[in-house]
């Protein structure tokens, strides 16, 4: 149970320059992080304030945003290199997402 915790705190904190999704929502949604590196995609649930991080440092990627993990539409964001989480600030549907001004 132990290394459970240890990797999910991981995964939700993210090394630093790692690509990653920060709900600053106030809603419960489901989020995905990919990033160019290699590393593949981590997906999950992200309730108000927490993160969702892929790759290792220095890497670039995309992150999305959606409802729920059956819909096809949400919102997705390119995040360079090193620059911090991509901030959601508010989730509408088909790609209207408000986004922080830069990441970080």
């Amino acid at each position: 149970m132990k290394l459970l915790s240890i990797t999910l705190a991981v995964l939700l904190a993210g090394p630093a320059g790692a690509v990653c999704l920060e709900n600053r929502s106030d809603q419960q949604l489901f989020g995905t992080a990919e990033s160019d590196d290699g590393d593949g995609r981590v997906t999950g649930w992200l309730e108000p304030g927490e993160r969702l991080c892929a790759g290792r440092a220095e890497s670039a990627g995309t992150v999305g945003v959606f409802e729920n993990p059956t819909v096809f539409e949400g919102c997705s964001r390119r995040v360079p290199r090193a620059v911090g989480p991509a901030g959601l600030l508010e989730f509408t549907r088909f790609d209207r997402c408000r986004w922080a001004e830069r990441a970080g």
